[in-house]
């Protein structure tokens, strides 16, 4: 992880298990919004745009470096407390939701490719961990993953992940 001098999340790599890595560089405006990225992941290099209505980020779209063609069209949905609720992405046709707890920690996602679940997960909170990625000075939500949408307090002290097959 790295940051730049106002101390905001510049650099992060994640490495794959596998040999590959998934490299993500941030950039800000001058109220030190998170408004554009760079992706180099397995599927290829993107250029990525966040936009927002208010302090509310409510699109994040990532263009391929190759040909300019949209990869992702992320479109947030919030509650009556800022957190986002859904999370729909219009070029995959994938929905995502999530439920909160009232201190705002996350406890359920719930992930859909057209209209069929393919993800859950299920968090519990019972040892009071404070939450890693809110150290992250920058990052809006836990970008660039679906898990964790709006960053609660609390980091879980356990989590239930289900992956469905609508073949089975």
């Amino acid at each position: 992880l790295g940051y730049n001098r106002k101390g905001l999340a510049d650099k992060w790599v994640f490495n794959n298990g596998d040999g590959t890595q998934n490299i993500f560089t941030m950039g800000y405006d001058q109220h030190d919004r998170l408004v554009r990225g760079t992706a180099e992941i397995p599927e290829g290099k993107f250029r990525i745009e966040f936009n927002y209505k208010g302090k509310l980020l409510v699109t994040e779209r990532w263009y391929n470096v190759a040909d300019n063609s949209l990869f992702a069209d992320k479109v947030n949905y919030y509650d009556r407390n800022d957190r986002i609720k859904r999370q729909d992405d219009l070029v995959s046709k994938s929905k995502a939701f999530y439920t909160y707890d009232p201190n705002g920690n996350p406890l359920t996602v719930d992930l859909y490719f057209d209209g069929i679940i393919v993800f859950s997960a299920r968090f519990s909170y019972e040892i009071s961990n404070k939450h890693p990625y809110r150290a992250i000075k920058g990052l809006p939500y836990t970008f660039p993953y679906y898990d964790a949408p709006s960053l609660g307090k609390r980091w879980e002290s356990g989590a239930k992940y289900i992956f469905y097959d609508e073949n089975a």
